[in-house]
């Protein structure tokens, strides 16, 4: 009796949920049709059903929209990655983007990936769209990014597009570390695009940054043509290396 009480509970937690993100979808969707959205930089975006404008002037918003970001902001806190999720895509598309609650969705995204892989695939694309936008988000948790040999290869594709987000002049150098370490996997389709990977940063990120990359991607190649027997699997890697050295050169990076 006490155990279908616990699952009686359980239930209740879950209808919670659903009707939590239920609600909170709603609502992104009913206010990026009559508010201004913000990134950071100072830069405004209004969003309406017939017109798109920019401007630079500070967002003013309404007291229902900022009663509602203010009731919503707690949830991030919630054990339910679908709530989080939805939480943050209601504040990134409304709200002002103020950096101290950035830094609390980027926290709040992080802390969700440790669930089961199908749920953390979710989040990491989650992620990958919002790097590409505000990468500050999540700089202070550039190692829970890194790549570990047990998880899928979906997801380890995903973590590579979030570490090249990522990548400035201050985290170019453990990222490409990284990335040279992926790029000696035994796995040859994540390795190729480990090595990918590597060439965009390069691009990204200036001279200084391309001829490291550059160096340590010939070394590569060296090191996989010194075997006697280059098998076929590896010959995909030296090829991907090769593209992006050669890549680097045509762009002027070096």
């Amino acid at each position: 009796r006490a155990g279908a009480a616990h699952q009686g509970d359980n239930d209740d937690d879950d209808d919670d949920f659903f009707g939590v993100k239920t609600l909170t979808t709603t609502t992104t969707k009913r206010n990026t049709t009559t508010t201004t959205k913000k990134l950071l930089g100072g830069t405004t975006t209004s969003t309406t059903t017939t017109s798109t404008t920019t401007s630079t002037t500070p967002t003013t918003l309404d007291p229902d929209h900022r009663l509602v970001l203010r009731s919503s902001f707690p949830l991030l806190k919630s054990r339910n990655a679908g709530v989080v999720v939805a939480v943050c895509g209601l504040h990134l598309e409304c709200g002002n983007h103020q950096k101290d609650e950035v830094k609390a969705m980027g926290k709040a995204l992080v802390r969700i990936l440790r669930n089961p892989r199908e749920i953390q695939y979710v989040v990491l694309k989650t992620i990958a769209q919002i790097a590409q936008v505000v990468p500050e988000v999540f700089t202070d948790f550039l190692s829970d990014f890194y790549v570990k040999a047990s998880e899928p290869k979906f997801n380890k594709c995903l973590k590579l597009e979030i570490l090249t987000a990522l990548a400035s002049s201050e985290t170019a150098t453990p990222i490409l570390r990284e990335l040279e370490t992926y790029a000696r996997s035994a796995d040859v389709t994540f390795a190729c695009a480990a090595v990918r990977a590597a060439g965009k940063v390069a691009d990204a990120k200036g001279a200084d940054v391309a001829y490291r990359v550059c160096r340590g991607l010939l070394a590569l190649v060296d090191v996989l043509v010194e075997v006697t027997a280059l098998p076929s699997a590896k010959a995909a890697v030296v090829a991907a290396a090769v593209v992006a050295v050669r890549h680097l050169i045509q762009q002027g990076a070096l």
